[in-house]
C-alpha cells in the first residue's frame, strides 16, 4: 500500500494544481492535525446518458502511522477533504460508510445543514458536503471547490466516502469523452487499487477506451452489463497530465427530444444536427493542393485518414472539387477540371493522391500560385485548402511578404485558403515581429489565412481524439451563429440553455444540445436558425414523438443547476440566497446555498430525531449584522475557568443581553441574562465549566451564543478537564 504524507506534498507540488485536492483529520477533542492516510481502493461507476457522464466513485481511506512510526491518539477525528471539480459538474450526491453502514447524505439549505452536523453528537455518523463560492485570480470559475466533513473517524479504522456528480461529456466527430480529473475525488494519483466500471445506456454495447501515452487497459463485460478494467492510480495520470476515457457514438441523422413531465411544466432536451441540405448552403469549389511528405508531425496515415474521413462526410454531388499536386517537378492536376465531389469522385482522388510519389522537394509555393492563376483564368471564386509539410519558406521575412502578394495578393475573386499544416515547426530559425516570435511557416501560414478570411490547423495543436472535429471545424460546411427556437403547442419554452455556449459553429454533422423549460407537451416545433456561409438560414420541423430513459428526471437537475449558476451572477441578496438554497434542496444538487448531509433533511441528528428545544435554533433570529457586537472567549482550550468578552456598540438606552453555552447535542448548558448600561460598550463574564444546576459539564466541545435583539453570535470553545 502507498501513503500519502500531505505535509511533504504541500512542499515538493506547491506549484502543481494537484494541492486543489487535499485532506487532514482534526481530532474533536483536542484539535490535534494528522495528514497520513492510505488510499487501500477506489471504484469508479461511469454512467453516460443524455451526452452527460454520471460519476459516482468510491474510495476508501485509514489514517496510519507517518514516517517516523508516530501515530495519533485513539480520540475521533474529523476527516475533513477539500477537492475541485470542474464548473460544469453538478454534485447530486454524497454517502460515507463508518463501522461498516453506509449513510447517505440528504439535501438541506446551507445553514440548516451546518446546524444539523454541528448539532450531532459526536460519536454518530455525520457527514456535511459544501461548495465554496469560488473564483480564479482572474476572476473566471473554471472550477468548483467543494469542502467535505466526515466525522468520527479513528486511528486504523478505514471509511468509505462516496460522491455522485454529472458533467457534460465532451462531443467529437464520432467520439464521447468524458475527463479524468486527477486533482477532484478521488485523487487517483498513488491509489494501489482502482476499479473502472463503464456503461453507456444508449449504447450499452459501446466498449470504452482510456486514453493514455503508454499503457493500455483492456475491458471485459460483467454479468450485469457493465464493463471493467482494473488498474494502480497512477497508471491514469499524473501530476501535471489529465486523460479521459472515450467510446464510439452512432452518428444522429434525425433529431432527438426527450420530455420530462413534473406538474404543469415539461423539462425537455433536444439533440439535433443542423437540418441543413446541400442546396440550402453555398456550394463549394474546392482546389485541394497536396504536399505532404515524410515530415509529418505526428502519424502521417492518421492525419489524411482523418482529412478524407471529414471531407467525405461533409460534402456531396453539388459540390466540386480537384487536387493539385507535383509531378516530375512540375504541377499537375489530378482530372481536367472540377468534378463533382460525390462520394465515388472523392474516393477515387484521394485513392490517387495518396499513391503518388512522396515528395522529397517540397513545393507548396509553385502549388499556391498554380492555383491561384487556375481560379483567376476561370473568372471564380472557391477555396483553397492546402495539405502541407513545408516549413522553410518564410525566411527571411522579405521573402514570406514576396509569396504572399504573389498569392493572396492576386486573387482577382473571393479565395479563400484553408491550410493544414502537418509539418513540424521548423525551429532552426525563428524571427519576432511585433513582440511575437515565429517558427517555421507560421507567418506565412498565418497571413495567407488572414487576408482570405481562412483558417490555419496545426494537428499538433489539438489532442489526437479531438483532430476529426478541428478539421470540420476548419473544412466542413456549417451553420453559423445556430440557434433553435422550440415551442409546445400552446404553450412556451423558457429556461433554455445552450449544452455548449463556447460553439457557435455547428458543421452539418455536429449536434446542437439545448435543454430547458416548457409548458405544454407534443408535438414540439422546433425552428432553427443560423448563417449558412453568408446565406440566412431558416427551417422549421416538428417534433411529433419523445424518447424515453430512465434517467429523464436529471434533465430537471441540469436544469435548475444551470438556473442556478445564472442567479449566482447576480447581487447576492438575502432574498436570492434563500432561492438558491431552496432550489438545491428540493432537486437534490449541491449549491453554494445547499450542501448535502448527514443527518437527513427529514431533520435527524444522529438518526435520532431533533426535539424542538434541543436545536441551536431556538431563537428566531434575523439577519446576523458581525459589526453590532463580537465576542472573544479565552484560553481557548481552557481547563479551570473561561473569560467570555463581549464587544458592543454603544446603545442609547440600556439593553438585554442573553449569553447561553450549548453542547454538541444543541442543550442548554448555562445561561446569563445580563443589563447592559446606556452607552457601555463591554460585557465580561467567566464560566467555571458548571451547568445552570452547578454541576460539571465536563470535558467537551461547546457553542457560545450571545444574543442581543434580534443579532447572533456565535463561537466555539473546547473544555479540558
Amino acid at each position: 500500500m502507498k501513503t500519502f504524507k500531505i505535509s511533504c506534498w504541500l512542499i515538493l507540488l506547491s506549484f502543481s494544481q494537484i494541492l486543489a485536492a487535499n485532506f487532514k483529520a482534526v481530532g474533536i477533542y483536542d484539535q490535534q492535525e494528522w495528514g497520513n492516510f492510505r488510499i487501500t481502493a477506489v471504484d469508479i461507476y461511469h454512467g453516460s446518458y443524455f451526452h452527460h457522464t454520471e460519476y459516482t466513485t468510491v474510495a476508501e481511506f485509514q489514517m496510519i502511522e507517518d514516517y517516523w512510526g508516530n501515530h495519533p491518539n485513539d480520540e475521533p477525528f474529523v476527516f475533513i477533504y477539500q477537492f475541485d471539480l470542474p464548473e460544469a459538474a453538478v454534485v447530486m450526491g454524497a454517502a460515507v460508510r463508518l463501522e461498516g453502514a453506509w449513510h447517505t447524505a440528504h439535501t438541506q439549505d446551507l445553514l440548516t445543514a451546518e446546524g444539523l452536523f454541528d448539532s450531532t453528537a459526536i460519536n454518530r455518523p455525520r457527514c456535511l458536503l459544501r461548495q465554496f463560492v469560488y473564483r480564479n485570480s482572474d476572476g473566471s470559475n473554471s472550477y468548483q471547490r467543494y469542502q467535505m466533513q466526515v466525522s468520527p473517524t479513528w486511528y486504523g479504522t478505514p471509511f468509505s466516502i462516496s460522491i455522485t456528480f454529472l458533467i457534460k461529456n465532451t462531443l467529437e466527430l464520432y467520439h464521447e469523452r468524458s475527463p479524468l480529473s486527477t486533482y477532484g475525488f478521488p485523487p487517483f494519483y498513488d491509489v494501489s487499487a482502482m476499479n473502472y466500471y463503464f456503461l453507456d445506456t444508449d449504447e450499452p454495447e459501446t466498449q470504452p477506451v482510456l486514453e493514455h501515452s503508454y499503457k493500455t487497459f483492456p475491458f471485459y463485460k460483467t454479468q450485469n452489463g457493465w464493463w471493467k478494467s482494473s488498474f494502480m492510480g497512477i497508471d491514469i495520470g499524473n501530476y501535471y497530465s489529465l486523460w479521459g476515457m472515450t467510446w464510439l457514438k452512432s452518428r444522429q441523422s434525425q433529431p432527438k427530444l426527450y420530455l420530462f413531465q413534473d406538474g404543469n411544466d415539461s423539462y425537455y432536451l433536444l439533440s439535433a444536427i443542423p437540418p441543413m441540405q446541400p442546396l440550402e448552403r453555398t456550394l463549394k469549389k474546392i482546389m485541394l493542393l497536396y504536399d505532404v511528405s515524410y515530415a509529418t508531425d505526428g502519424d502521417r496515415d492518421f492525419i489524411l485518414d482523418s482529412f478524407q474521413d471529414v471531407v467525405q462526410l461533409g460534402y456531396s454531388e453539388y459540390d466540386s472539387i480537384n487536387v493539385l499536386l507535383m509531378n516530375d517537378l512540375a504541377p499537375r492536376f489530378l482530372r481536367p477540371r472540377f468534378v463533382s465531389a460525390s462520394a465515388a469522385n472523392l474516393k477515387a482522388l484521394f485513392a490517387e493522391m495518396r499513391g503518388q510519389p512522396v515528395p522529397q522537394l517540397q513545393a507548396t509555393v509553385q502549388l499556391l500560385r498554380e492555383a491561384v492563376d487556375q481560379f483567376n483564368s476561370l473568372q471564380t471564386s472557391g477555396e483553397i485548402w492546402l495539405l502541407t509539410t513545408a516549413e522553410r519558406d518564410a525566411n527571411p521575412v522579405a521573402k514570406a511578404n514576396d509569396i504572399i502578394a504573389l498569392t493572396a495578393g492576386k486573387l482577382k475573386k473571393d479565395v479563400v485558403i484553408k491550410i493544414l499544416a502537418c509539418g513540424g515547426r521548423y525551429s532552426g530559425d525563428y524571427y519576432k515581429l511585433n513582440g511575437v516570435y515565429y517558427y517555421g511557416n507560421d507567418y506565412l501560414y498565418e497571413n495567407l489565412a488572414r487576408l482570405t478570411q481562412g483558417a490555419v490547423l496545426r494537428p499538433n495543436s489539438v489532442a489526437t481524439y479531438h483532430l476529426k472535429l478541428a478539421l470540420a471545424d476548419l473544412l466542413s460546411p456549417a451553420l453559423d451563429l445556430m440557434e433553435v427556437d422550440l415551442t409546445p403547442p400552446g404553450g412556451y419554452s423558457l429556461g433554455r440553455y445552450n449544452f455548449d455556449l463556447s460553439r457557435t459553429h455547428y458543421p452539418v454533422y455536429y449536434p446542437f444540445i439545448e435543454i430547458g423549460r416548457a409548458v405544454g407537451g407534443l408535438p414540439f416545433t422546433a425552428d432553427f436558425y443560423g448563417d449558412a456561409g453568408g446565406k440566412w438560414f431558416h427551417k422549421q420541423l416538428q417534433i411529433t414523438s419523445s424518447a424515453s430513459s430512465p434517467q429523464l428526471k436529471r434533465i430537471k437537475t441540469l436544469w435548475h443547476a444551470q438556473h442556478v449558476k445564472e442567479l449566482l451572477l447576480q447581487p447576492q441578496s438575502w432574498n436570492l440566497i434563500g432561492e438558491i438554497g431552496r432550489i438545491g434542496k428540493e432537486n437534490h444538487f449541491v449549491t453554494p446555498y445547499s450542501a448535502l448531509v448527514i443527518p437527513s433533511e427529514a431533520g435527524y441528528a444522529g438518526f435520532m430525531r431533533l426535539e424542538e428545544g434541543d436545536t441551536l435554533t431556538l431563537a428566531k433570529a434575523g439577519p446576523v449584522l458581525p459589526d453590532q457586537f463580537n465576542i472573544r472567549a479565552y484560553p481557548n482550550p481552557f481547563n479551570a475557568r473561561l473569560q467570555i468578552v463581549v464587544h458592543l456598540n454603544p446603545a442609547a438606552s440600556e439593553q438585554q443581553v442573553i449569553i447561553t453555552v450549548y453542547d454538541l447535542l444543541g442543550r442548554q448548558v448555562r445561561t446569563w441574562r445580563q443589563i447592559v448600561p446606556a452607552q457601555e460598550s463591554r460585557l465580561r463574564l467567566f464560566w467555571d465549566g458548571g451547568d445552570d444546576k452547578g454541576e460539571t459539564a465536563g470535558s467537551g466541545v461547546y457553542f457560545v451564543c450571545v444574543q442581543r435583539d434580534h443579532q447572533r453570535q456565535i463561537a466555539k470553545i473546547t473544555c479540558l478537564k
